[in-house]
This record gives structure tokens, sequence and C-alpha cells, in this order.
């Protein structure tokens, strides 16, 4: 598997909104320092 080889594996999402990157972080989205609104969910 790719993401083993690599080493990571998750989801970026783009927050339209800070009330929707909250949303996400509700479930386990951490923001890119930079850019809080871009979220990324690790998988391992």
């Amino acid at each position: 598997m790719a993401a083993q080889a690599v080493g990571s594996a998750g989801l970026f999402v783009d927050a339209k909104n800070e009330a929707a990157a909250r949303f996400y972080q509700r479930y386990g989205f951490r923001p890119a320092t930079e850019q809080p609104l871009k979220l990324f969910l690790p998988r391992w």
C-alpha cells in the first residue's frame, strides 16, 4: 500500500469558513499551521 511506503495517509478538506473548520475539528481534523481553513484528518 502506498500509504505504508510513504508513512502517512489521511484526508484533506478546505473549509469554507471558520464555522465549517470548527465542525471538522470536532471529528478529529487538524488545521494547517499557516492556513487554518485547510484541515487534515490523519489515518495512522
